[in-house]
C-alpha cells in the first residue's frame, strides 16, 4: 500500500470515516493504549459479510464494548455471558500460549508429518504446477485436525481443497458481491459451514469427559479443549445458535491457516531460489543435528527456532509477504495518540505495509537489498560489520549505535537475530494488546515447514520469474498470495 509522508489522515468510505496511521512515532505511541481499545470492528465484517453469519448473532460484537481485561471497561453496561470479545480472546490465548500451545503445535506436527510422507515424493523428479497449493493442503489439514479433530474430512473427504478454494473470496465477499456474481464462493461457504455444523452435531451427541486425552486437551470428536469451551459459553450468547456457532468455528479454522501457511510455503520459496541460502540453510541444520521426527517435540521446536538464520528468513517473510490492516476503535472515549486527538466510535486502521516498506528505517545496505525483495539476512546483525541489522545505519541512528554497544558486550563474531528494536515498524501481528496471540504458533509452524522441505527434498522453481507479484485477492487480510501459480520440480533427498 502506498501512502504519502503523512503520519494521519482521514477518508470518507460510503459516508463512513476512516483515519490511517502509520509511521514509528505514532506506532510507538500505539503500544501504550489499553482500556481505551474496545471493540473488534473488523470482526463484524469479516463474521458476516465472508463466513455469512446472521445480521442479529454479529450484533453480539457490534454491541460489546466491555474490552479485553477481566473486568469490564467502566462505561460499559454488557452482560457477563455476552461479552464475546473478550471471552474469545481468553479462549485463544488459553489455545495459542503455555500448555495449549504445545499441544496444538504438537498435534499439528505429527499430522504434518504423516500427510507429508503420504505424498510419498520420491527420489526421482516430479513435477507439479502450484508450490503454494500443493504445501498448503497438507498443511491446512492438519491444523484443522489439530484444532477440530477427525470429523470435518469424515463429513467431508474434500472439506480442506473446498477450504483452499474459498480462500481467496474473501475480498470479493467483503465487497458484498452477490450470488450471481461469485455463486462458487457463496455455494462453497454453504457447503463448509454445513460441514462444520454436521460436525458439531455429532460430537454433541457423542462426546463424553472419558474420551479426553490425558494432557485434559485433545478429544476425537471436539478435537480440542478450545472448542469444547467456545461451545459452553459461546451458547449462552444472546440471539445466538446452533448456524451462528458454526459460522464462528468456521472463521477460527480460516484464521488458523489463512496466514500462517502460505508464510511458511514463501520461506520454501525464497530458499529454494537462492541456492547460497539454500546452502546455508542446510549447513545450520546439520550443525543441530536436524531430524524431522524430533519436530514435534517441545524442547527441539524452542532449540530450532532460537537459530538466527532461520528466525531472520521467518521474519524477512512476514516483512515482505504480510499486508494487512490493523483496526482500533473506542466506544467510550476519544483516543489520544501524541499530538492527535481520535474521536470515538470511527475506525483507526494502522496498515504494516508502509510499515514494512519505510525506507526512513530498514536498512536496504545502501540499495544492495530493497525494501520489496527478500534478504535472508535483514534482521541479523553481524558484529563485525556496521552495515549489518534491520536498522537503517545512519550516523545518527540511536538504534545503530544501541545494537553495536549490544554485540560489543556480547563479545561474539556471530550474528544476533534483532527484532525487537523494529517493534514500530514491524507490525504484521498488530500492534498494542490486540497484537496476534498466534504469533508464537505461527513461528513454529512456519520454521518447522521450510527446516523439514530444505532437509528432506530438492526442489526447483519452473520459473524465471524471480520477484514474484502479489494477487490481489488476498490484499489486506494477512500473508498474500503470488499472482501466478508457481510451477515446480521435487525429489526426496538421498541421504
Amino acid at each position: 500500500m502506498c501512502l504519502s509522508d503523512q503520519t494521519v489522515y482521514g477518508v470518507n468510505i460510503f459516508g463512513y470515516k476512516f483515519f490511517f496511521i502509520q509511521g514509528p512515532e505514532m506506532i510507538s505511541a500505539l503500544w501504550k493504549i489499553k482500556e481505551q481499545i474496545t471493540a473488534p470492528v473488523h470482526q463484524v465484517f469479516v463474521l458476516n459479510k465472508i463466513f455469512g453469519m446472521n445480521p442479529k448473532a454479529v450484533q453480539a460484537y457490534v454491541l460489546d464494548e466491555s474490552g479485553l481485561n477481566a473486568k469490564t471497561h467502566p462505561k460499559s453496561n454488557i452482560l457477563t455471558h455476552n461479552r464475546v470479545d473478550y471471552i474469545t480472546h481468553v479462549g485463544f490465548m488459553r489455545l495459542l500460549t503455555g500448555d495449549g500451545l504445545s499441544g496444538l503445535y504438537g498435534r499439528w506436527s505429527l499430522e504434518v508429518s504423516y500427510r507429508i510422507q503420504a505424498l510419498e515424493i520420491s527420489q526421482e523428479w516430479a513435477e507439479h504446477t502450484d508450490i503454494m497449493k500443493f504445501w498448503e493442503l497438507p498443511l491446512i489439514a492438519s491444523m484443522n485436525k489439530a484444532i477440530a479433530g477427525p470429523l470435518l474430512e469424515a463429513i467431508n473427504p474434500n472439506f480442506t481443497e473446498e477450504f483452499l478454494e474459498f480462500l481467496p473470496y474473501a475480498n470479493q465477499l467483503v465487497k458484498s458481491f452477490p450470488p450471481w456474481l461469485i455463486p462458487r464462493a457463496y455455494s462453497l461457504r454453504k457447503k463448509l459451514v454445513a460441514t462444520v455444523k454436521t460436525w458439531h452435531s455429532i460430537a454433541r451427541s457423542q462426546f463424553r469427559d472419558q474420551y479426553v486425552d490425558a494432557d485434559g486437551d485433545a478429544d476425537p470428536w471436539w478435537g480440542s479443549r478450545c472448542i469444547r469451551e467456545r461451545q459452553e459459553y459461546l451458547s449462552k450468547v444472546d440471539d445466538w445458535d446452533y448456524d451462528s456457532m458454526a459460522v464462528s468455528d468456521f472463521g477460527l479454522l480460516w484464521g488458523a491457516s489463512i496466514n500462517v501457511h502460505k508464510a511458511a510455503v514463501w520461506a520454501v520459496i525464497e530458499i529454494f531460489k537462492d541456492p547460497a541460502l539454500l546452502s546455508r540453510v542446510r549447513k545450520e541444520l546439520q550443525e543441530v543435528a536436524f531430524d524431522p521426527e524430533s519436530l514435534a517435540s517441545p524442547q527441539f521446536i524452542h532449540k530450532l527456532i532460537q537459530i538466527p538464520l532461520l528466525q531472520s528468513i521467518y521474519a524477512e517473510v512476514i516483512r515482505l509477504h504480510v499486508e494487512v490492516q490493523h483496526v482500533l476503535y473506542s466506544h467510550h472515549s476519544p483516543v489520544y495518540v501524541n499530538q492527535w486527538i481520535f474521536p470515538k466510535n470511527t475506525p483507526i486502521l494502522v496498515p504494516c505495509g508502509p510499515a514494512h516498506h519505510d525506507t526512513k528505517v530498514w536498512n536496504t545496505r545502501n540499495g544492495e537489498f530493497p525494501l520489496d525483495t527478500f534478504w535472508a539476512d535483514r534482521f541479523l546483525l553481524y558484529p563485525e560489520d556496521a552495515m549489518s541489522g534491520p536498522m537503517i545505519t545512519t550516523p545518527s541512528s540511536n538504534g545503530v549505535s544501541q545494537f553495536m554497544s549490544f554485540s560489543r558486550q556480547k563479545n561474539s563474531s556471530k550474528p544476533i537475530y534483532c527484532e525487537s528494536v523494529m517493534r514500530n515498524s514491524f507490525i504484521g501481528y498488530g500492534v498494542g494488546e490486540r497484537t496476534c496471540p498466534g504469533r508464537f504458533l505461527a513461528k513454529r509452524e512456519i520454521i518447522a515447514v521450510f527446516a523439514r522441505i530444505v532437509q528432506q527434498y530438492d526442489i526447483e522453481l519452473s520459473t524465471k520469474e524471480k520477484h514474484f507479484k502479489h494477487s490481489m485477492a488476498f490484499y489486506g487480510f494477512g500473508t498474500q498470495a503470488p499472482k501466478n501459480k508457481i510451477p515446480f520440480r521435487i525429489k526426496r533427498r538421498e541421504h
